[in-house]
Formats: C-alpha cells, sequence, structure tokens
C-alpha cells in the first residue's frame, strides 16, 4: 500500500509539473484603438501543438482582416530546446465602446488550456476623415506571384507590391507583420532602389512599386501558403481647398493595410 501510495503521489506531482510548464498567452499590440484602426491580436504557447487542435475566440464586435496565421520557432539556450507557436489575427473594431477579446482554446494531451480574456477600449477616429473616397479605393497592399501553381522541384517569386492611384503620395511606410510560409524555404532577393510603374488596376490608373520579393521552393506535395502582411502607410492626398495661390493643399493620413492569403498548389 505504501508503494501504491507512493507510484500515486508520484504522477500526480509529474502531471502539475507538466501542467506547470505549459503556458498559453494572449497579447495585443495595444488597448487603446481609434475605430478607423487595426489590431494585432497573437495567442502564444510554449509547445508545437496541431492547429487542428487550436480554438480561436469569436471576435465579437472585432472584424478579422488578417488570419489566422501561424508561426512555429525553435531556439536553444544552454543545451535546452524551446518550443513556441503563435497564432495572430489582425481584427478591427466595429463600434465604438469597451469590448472584450474572448479566450482562445488549445487541447494538448487530452487536457484544454485557455488564454485569459483582453480588454480593449475603442474610441473615435484617431486619424483625418476627410479624404475624398474610402483609403482602400486609393492604396492597396499586394502579394503578386509568378507561377499560380506549381511542381515539386520547381520555384516561384512572390512580389509584395504597393498600388496607390495618381492623387496620392506616399509619404513613409512600416512593416507590422513580416511576410511568412509555409510549407517552403524562403530567399528574399536585395531590391537596391524601388522603381515606380504605372499600372491598371481594377480598370483604374495606379502607380505601382515592389518593395520586396522572394523565391519559395516547395518543401513537399501539397499548398505553399503566403500568409497575409501587414503594413502602416503614411500618405498625402488632396483636401480639395487651396492656399491664396490657388495651389492645392494637400492633407496627410495613417492606414494599415492587409494583403491578401495566396494558397499555391504544390503537384
Amino acid at each position: 500500500m505504501k508503494l501504491l501510495h507512493f507510484l500515486t503521489l508520484i504522477s500526480v506531482l509529474l502531471t502539475g509539473l507538466l501542467s506547470a510548464q505549459i503556458k498559453f498567452i494572449a497579447k495585443v499590440d495595444k488597448k487603446a484603438i481609434g475605430i478607423d484602426q487595426h489590431l494585432r491580436v497573437e495567442f502564444s504557447i510554449n509547445a508545437e501543438e496541431n492547429a487542428s487542435t487550436f480554438t480561436p475566440p469569436e471576435f465579437e464586435n472585432f472584424k478579422v482582416v488578417g488570419g489566422p496565421m501561424r508561426a512555429m520557432s525553435t531556439t536553444i539556450i544552454n543545451g535546452v530546446k524551446n518550443l513556441e507557436t503563435v497564432y495572430s489575427y489582425i481584427i478591427n473594431p466595429k463600434a465604438l465602446g469597451t469590448f472584450s477579446i474572448g479566450a482562445a482554446q488549445i487541447t494538448i494531451e487530452e487536457k484544454n488550456y485557455k488564454t485569459v480574456p483582453i480588454t480593449i477600449n475603442v474610441s473615435e477616429a484617431v486619424n483625418s476623415t476627410s479624404v475624398p473616397s474610402a483609403p482602400h479605393e486609393n492604396i492597396y497592399l499586394i502579394a503578386e506571384v509568378s507561377k499560380e501553381k506549381i511542381r515539386l522541384k520547381d520555384s516561384l517569386i512572390v512580389s509584395y507590391k504597393v498600388y496607390v492611384s495618381p492623387d496620392v503620395g506616399i509619404m513613409d511606410w512600416k512593416l507590422i507583420a513580416k511576410p511568412s510560409y509555409s510549407n517552403c524555404t524562403s530567399n528574399t532577393i536585395e531590391i537596391k532602389k524601388l522603381k515606380v510603374e504605372n499600372v491598371i488596376y481594377n480598370a483604374k490608373e495606379f502607380r505601382a512599386s515592389t518593395w520586396q520579393q522572394t523565391v519559395l521552393k516547395p518543401k513537399k506535395k501539397g499548398t505553399i501558403i503566403i500568409n497575409p502582411v501587414n503594413m502602416e502607410i503614411q500618405f498625402k492626398y488632396l483636401s480639395g481647398t487651396y492656399d491664396i495661390f490657388r495651389k492645392p493643399i494637400y492633407d496627410t493620413k495613417t492606414i494599415q493595410l492587409t494583403s491578401d492569403e495566396v494558397n499555391i498548389p504544390v503537384l
């Protein structure tokens, strides 16, 4: 009886130690945003897990504009191997107020883990609202691929481009979510100088700039997934007013754009 009791105690202690080692955490890049802004939400767990066991929250009062994006990383520190899996989303609010991003859930060895809900305060628009038309009608962030399908031994190039209408000028941009991929290796092509070309997109004239190109090679048959990229862009546009010399006055605005997810079949 003593031996059975001892073994049971050891089993309970080991189970408790394993549970203590699992950390499932939700985080956001900011907890107070304007209704015209995007929010990045990440759910990270210190283990490499099957995506089928992950259940995101409902995202009530928010619209998902990017994701889910899944990234895995492995680090070795002092001989200790550390795994991390991150599920991320880009969302934007539907209304003003204080809202909660609910708990995400994941199952590991038949045990469920949940994140802690996060409260988000949504205020009035932060940026100027005097743009004569919606920003997405003037600026696009696009991932173009050289092939719509690929064989296992071949490669393709994905070109990330910004399309702007002639009456809009880009002042600055920065990446919020870097390009990421699945089922392939990637090698970035150096672009020493940005070039601008005139193109027709959605039956309208645009100026296009390619800011990054990457060569992708598949690892196995299935699908290459090119995850969405999130970028913050500051631009100037015609305000519709003039100075005393009748020259047009430009206003500035900062927006966030997200490219579409692209899936490439690997034959």
